[in-house]
């Protein structure tokens, strides 16, 4: 399930999603503040490497609301809009000024790298096929298909982003 756009939600609920996120990333601290472990020092780059590669099989993967619950990636029909090139616009019907929501979101990728929570479970992040599935690009990248929610007969809108 996803959630509205961070920007389109009220000014408390944006405050009170920035102090979960902060909590989140407090949790990592220990009770004095301080990070758990000080810095190692390893011999070669290579000793370097096992010992980054072990940490972060052994991190929980950060959560944030803008890549983990906020808009989905790819192709959907409903949903909601993602503004992260532009601000929020309004797209409401040029016959009744209905807002008009998403039907469908056709999205040059399927999965922007930027969390798992969007991955489907039966994909890995290593398959190039996941990123670019279709091979379908409009124009930057992503295009959404309005309808009016008032009258399908509307004429439909087009978003790009």
């Amino acid at each position: 399930m996803e959630h509205e756009y961070l920007g389109l939600l009220g000014e408390d609920l944006q405050h009170e999603i920035a102090e979960w996120e902060e909590g989140l990333l407090d949790g990592d601290d220990d009770e004095d503040g301080t990070r758990a472990s000080a810095p190692a020092s390893y011999a070669t780059y290579e000793e370097y490497e096992a010992a980054t590669a072990a940490a972060r099989a052994e991190e929980p993967e950060e959560v944030d609301y803008m890549s983990d619950l906020s808009i989905a990636p790819g192709w959907k029909v409903g949903g909601y809009a993602s503004w992260h090139l532009t601000d929020p616009a309004p797209v409401d019907c040029s016959r009744c000024g209905t807002a008009m929501p998403p039907l469908l979101t056709v999205d040059a990728q399927e999965y922007d790298g930027a969390s798992r929570s969007w991955l489907p479970v039966q994909d890995g992040a290593d398959d190039p096929g996941v990123v670019d599935p279709v091979g379908v690009h409009l124009g930057r990248g992503l295009m959404r298909i309005h309808t009016c929610p008032a009258d399908p007969a509307h004429p439909h809108r087009l978003s790009f982003q």
